[in-house]
């Protein structure tokens, strides 16, 4: 079967399995074979960026101008911390390219269509399958 993503206007956007049986694997019936295929990832960190998207959500549409002081200083802070986190991020990638998988191993599955990240809620079930976790895709883990 395929892993794929519900067209959405919600905020976690829905994924699916559809299952197919081998006969049709040769020529699945996915509209858009995108909507299929993840990326798999060593595991990124999103702490920074988190931090720095709640600060800049709470300071809204202020002109930096008119922040105080102390303020301006957590947002620079923040926005370094951030800058470290993609670096660090980056080199991690580039540090696991072409290592082959293995079992055990945490990855990151990134879908290829819309760049989000495959994620199992700790809160929400399954609308399908209410005794297990929903699986969503989010902008960061």
């Amino acid at each position: 079967g395929f892993v794929y993503s519900h067209v959405s206007s919600t905020a976690h956007m829905s994924v699916a399995v559809s299952v197919q049986r081998d006969r049709d694997m040769k020529n699945p019936n996915v509209a858009n074979i995108h909507a299929a295929a993840f990326r798999v990832l060593a595991p990124n960190k999103f702490k920074a960026q988190k931090k720095l998207q709640q600060l800049q959500k709470e300071i809204g549409d202020i002109p930096s101008s008119q922040l105080p002081p102390s303020q301006l200083e957590k947002l620079g802070i923040l926005d370094k911390n951030y800058r470290a986190e993609c670096e660090d991020n980056r080199q991690e990638q580039m540090r696991q390219k072409d290592k082959p998988l293995e079992y055990g191993q945490i990855i990151q599955l990134q879908h290829m269509f819309t760049k989000r990240f495959l994620s199992v809620s700790t809160t929400l079930t399954s609308q399908v399958e209410p005794t297990n976790m929903q699986v969503e895709l989010r902008q960061f883990n």
